[in-house]
């Protein structure tokens, strides 16, 4: 079993230090026009730069962009769209999130590709030897679904069916997903979110190796271990304890034998 260690989307663009800061104070200063949007952009490219950097130092295979310019989860999709218009905050799902609402006022369509340019620094700020690494492992790119603040369960047979390579699910919301994987297995190769990414508690031997021991031996010879949903809900210095965990607990589980 390979058990390939991922973030699961954001990641905090600003942390405690002065220094891990600056994207809030470069944003105050675009706001007021002291700021132009290359040197905001450059500012951006820094701090993803910096994040990725701080995910891949804690042991993490697989590093995000932290989502850096993603305003929210929707409208940073929505907004480059032909006819869609981005109106008032909405609360996001049960969090103390709020994203802009899209509203769609016509046929949508687009004139350029809305994630490629993010991508592109994503990719040359991540180490040339993950890349390898990456690349030998995953072959050609493999497109996931990543399901959280909510119960699967319920959902779990539909989700099975969703034309996709990679199912990420929110064990935190699925006391009893655990217990269905283990019974029916995956079509799917899976992302377990059994780190919880609202929680500052830091996970244990106890919390995670029950599940992985349960529900490994039902997958097939790849599954993905990552928070349950994106990090920016934590403060900075917490989310990358929380990788530090998950890595350090998946050699220890490794290390006895389990994957």
């Amino acid at each position: 079993m390979r058990l390939i260690l991922t973030n699961t989307g954001s990641y905090p663009r600003i942390g405690d230090a002065p220094d891990a800061q600056r994207h809030r104070r470069a944003y105050a200063r675009r706001e007021r026009g002291e700021l132009s949007e290359a040197e905001w952009r450059a500012v951006e490219d820094e701090v993803t730069r910096e994040v990725i950097a701080e995910q891949v130092g804690a042991g993490v295979e697989l590093p995000t962009d932290g989502q850096v310019r993603w305003y929210d989860p929707i409208s940073h999709l929505a907004r480059p769209l032909a006819n869609v218009t981005v109106n008032g905050l909405l609360r996001y799902f049960d969090t103390n999130f709020y994203f802009r609402q899209p509203v769609v006022r016509g046929a949508i369509s687009r004139s350029a590709p809305v994630l490629l340019p993010e991508f592109e620094v994503g990719r040359a700020a991540a180490a040339p030897r993950e890349l390898a690494t990456l690349a030998a492992a995953r072959g050609p790119a493999r497109l996931a679904c990543y399901t959280y603040f909510g119960d699967a369960l319920p959902l779990y047979d539909d989700l099975q069916a969703l034309p996709v390579d990679v199912l990420g699910l929110d064990f935190t919301y699925s006391p009893k997903l655990a217990v269905r994987i283990a019974e029916a297995g995956s079509a799917k190769v899976l992302g377990l979110g059994l780190v919880d990414g609202r929680n500052t508690k830091l996970e244990s031997r106890e919390t995670i190796f029950p599940v992985l021991d349960r529900v490994l031996p039902r997958l097939g010879d790849t599954a993905y271990l990552n928070p349950s949903c994106g990090l920016e809900f934590l403060p900075r210095e917490r989310a990358r304890a929380k990788l530090e965990t998950m890595v350090r607990l998946a050699g220890e589980y490794a290390g006895r034998g389990g994957a």
